[in-house]
């Protein structure tokens, strides 16, 4: 049977407890973003970006000194996998473990070691995050998020993970579920806007997977987006695929620089992956 339960999972890291005292005045996402992508590309690039962090403070008073750390894990597990989540980080899925092949789907990190990548500074590699609001990795990237224990109609237990984002003013939550029969993982995200007006909102996940010799991504599009970070600036462009710039992009290991691709998905929505 699916069993849902709370362990103590001991993981080198450093004390991310500490906040700056000062408001978090900084523009954290000064990119110079350009872009020549077109209106018909219904991305609507800069509309609701934040200047900064505010209201939550800067996560900027953390060392590199690695000690031994108790975190507290929520654990779904039956036959076939193994899901291991941090609720102290942002609700971080920390592995995902195949049973039957005896691998991680995922990078599970072996410590816990932040650097100034996100919003409010603190930023953890690995696993799958889990992004609300605007870009960038989100406030609650290495905050605590409230947990709870649910079921489905067949008793079926559910993890839920809860917020409520101070900066757009609308509460969310994943919850994850796992079938007694399942070999997937399931996951429902759910934002509630309870204004009466349109709230500027940007949903992403980041999952972090080995990168191997071979290593291919395969998705159901023929054109992507692309950005390069150069000069501190942020250049959006897009391209057919496979190929962009003579490079066959479905391989990673091509790639000479860091970039993001994101695919084009055609449907009645928009997804970009």
């Amino acid at each position: 049977m699916t069993e849902l339960r709370l362990e103590n999972k001991i993981i080198p890291g450093v004390d991310i407890s500490g906040e700056c005292p000062l408001p978090a005045m900084q523009n954290t996402l000064s990119f110079n973003m350009k872009y020549d992508v077109g209106e018909d590309a219904e991305l609507f690039l800069n509309f609701g970006l934040r200047p900064n962090a505010m209201p939550s403070k800067l996560q900027d008073r953390y060392n590199s000194e690695l000690t031994p750390r108790v975190w507290k894990t929520a654990v779904l597990e039956n036959d076939y996998l193994k899901a291991t989540f941090l609720p102290e980080l942002g609700g971080k899925l920390w592995s995902l473990y195949d049973k039957i092949n005896n691998r991680d789907l995922l990078t599970e990190n072996p410590v816990v070691k932040p650097g100034n990548l996100a919003i409010c500074n603190a930023w953890c590699s690995g696993g799958v995050e889990w992004n609300i609001g605007t870009r960038g990795h989100h406030v609650r990237t290495c905050r605590t998020m409230f947990m709870a224990k649910a079921k489905t109609f067949k008793g079926t237990p559910v993890l839920r993970l809860y917020e409520f984002s101070r900066e757009y003013g609308v509460a969310y939550q994943m919850e994850f579920f796992l079938p007694e029969d399942s070999k997937f993982l399931f996951v429902r995200t759910r934002i509630h806007n309870h204004h009466c007006r349109t709230i500027p909102m940007y949903w992403w996940s980041n999952i972090a997977v080995p990168e191997k010799k071979g290593t291919r991504v395969i998705v159901p599009a023929s054109e992507a987006f692309y950005c390069a970070y150069t000069d501190g600036g942020y250049f959006l462009d897009k391209s057919s695929l496979p190929e962009i710039e003579g490079k066959e992009i479905t391989y990673p290991e091509t790639s000479s620089r860091s970039r993001d691709f994101f695919f084009n998905i055609q449907g009645k929505e928009k997804w970009i992956c």
